[in-house]
């Protein structure tokens, strides 16, 4: 049978979305290649046709999915850097960012595995998130708090998806909208409940 020119190419892709969405909701390790393989409508062997190794697979998924979570960031057509921010805390710090794990961002479905991996796998995941804070720089967000938000977007995602309850779920990530916001805009923290309360 005669293949497109481009065959390989979708197949890659094809592979890469099917292993992304599953690794991202199950865990890669977890998964197995076999079955993430099997996803695609494809056999083990096509592993190493295209990748040539399965730390080669696990480092071109990082990228793929690294990407797609950068273009929660970036901004749209006529917004502005505050606008671009805004939108981006409330799409990512969402419910349903927290139930859809298998659509939204891979860092916090599976750094955990990442700081495990093979020092490839770690440095493809560096230089990823290094290539966002500078994305996030240029946008006008100092380095310095480039890294907190991610880091602070990752996290709260992360503690929410392993909560049992949609309120407190919500209590996590609106407090994490909320503390970003005011780094971001330089105001001062809201006082809390029990600075409030006078002295007896």
């Amino acid at each position: 049978m005669r293949y497109s020119p481009d065959h390989k190419e979708k197949t890659r892709h094809k592979l890469l979305e099917v292993s992304g969405a599953l690794s991202k909701k199950q865990g890669f390790a977890t998964t197995g290649v076999d079955r993430l393989m099997a996803a695609a409508g494809l056999t083990s062997g096509a592993l190493y046709s295209h990748f040539g190794s399965k730390s080669a697979f696990f480092q071109a998924l990082i990228r793929h999915e690294l990407e797609r979570s950068r273009k929660l960031f970036q901004p749209q057509e006529g917004e502005t850097g505050a606008q671009r921010m805004e939108r981006s805390l409330a799409d990512y710090l969402s419910l349903a960012h927290a139930h859809n794990a298998e659509s939204g961002c891979a860092l916090p479905a599976l750094s955990g595995e990442i700081a495990r991996a093979e020092p490839e796998v770690r440095r493809t995941y560096r230089c990823a998130l290094q290539e966002m804070v500078g994305m996030l720089s240029e946008q006008g967000t100092p380095p310095a708090e480039a890294w907190a938000v991610i880091a602070q977007c990752m996290g709260a995602l992360l503690m929410a998806r392993a909560m049992d309850d949609d309120a407190v779920r919500e209590e996590v990530l609106a407090a994490s909208r909320d503390q970003l916001r005011r780094m971001l805009s330089d105001e001062p923290a809201a006082p809390t409940e029990s600075k409030k309360k006078p002295r007896p």
